[in-house]
C-alpha cells in the first residue's frame, strides 16, 4: 500500500509473495571480517590499531578529505592486522581484519535524533555522522546531497524493504 495520493501515486509490484513464506533467514557469522579502508579513489584512516577490541557500531575508521564519512564495526572482535587485498572495484586497498567473538556486543554509535523537532542543520549532521552513503558504488555522502536545500517540504528515507523480492518481518 502507498501513503501517496494523487496523480504521482505509483506503487510497484515487489513480488513479495515469492518470498513471504519462506523462514526467517539467520545472518551469516563469519570467524573473520574484513572492513576495507578504501572507497574508489578515498582513503579511510583506521581509528583502531591491532590488538584493539571493537564492539558492534564502534566507529573503526573514517574518511575526512574533502568528504567527511565514519565506518562502523559490524562485529565485536579483534582487530588482528591490516591486511591489503583487492577491493570489490578490483583495486588494492588495505583492510581491517577482525576476527570475530561471536558476541555482538555493542556501543551506541552516535545520538539519535528527534526528527519531528530538530532543525534542518541537526538532521544534516546526524545524516552525516551516520555514515549514510550512496549505493551507487561511488559511496558519495549522503549529507552533500542535502547541504543546500532549496524548497523542501518533506524529507522521506526509504531505509525498508526497497528491494524486490525482499521481505522483511
Amino acid at each position: 500500500m502507498s501513503f501517496l495520493t494523487g496523480p504521482m501515486n505509483h506503487h510497484l509490484d515487489g513480488q513479495k509473495e515469492l518470498t513471504k513464506h519462506e523462514p526467517v533467514l539467520k545472518s551469516i557469522d563469519p570467524e573473520y571480517v574484513w572492513v576495507p579502508l578504501a572507497c574508489n579513489a578515498s582513503v579511510f584512516v583506521p581509528l583502531v590499531e591491532v590488538g584493539d577490541e571493537v564492539k558492534v557500531g564502534q566507529k573503526i575508521a573514517e574518511r575526512n578529505d574533502h568528504f567527511y564519512v565514519p565506518v562502523f564495526s559490524s562485529v565485536s572482535g579483534t582487530v588482528t592486522a591490516i591486511e591489503k587485498f583487492m577491493t570489490s572495484a578490483m583495486t588494492p586497498a588495505d583492510h581491517l581484519k577482525i576476527q570475530n567473538d561471536h558476541k555482538y556486543e555493542a556501543v551506541k554509535s552516535f545520538e539519535t535524533i528527534d526528527y519531528e523537532k530538530a532543525s534542518w542543520e541537526e538532521l544534516l549532521e546526524f545524516v552525516k555522522t551516520s555514515g549514510m552513503v550512496g549505493l551507487g558504488g561511488a559511496g558519495f555522502p549522503t549529507y552533500v546531497k542535502y547541504q543546500k536545500p532549496e524548497n523542501v517540504d518533506l524529507f522521506i528515507i526509504n531505509a525498508v524493504e526497497c528491494e524486490p523480492f525482499l521481505t522483511a518481518e
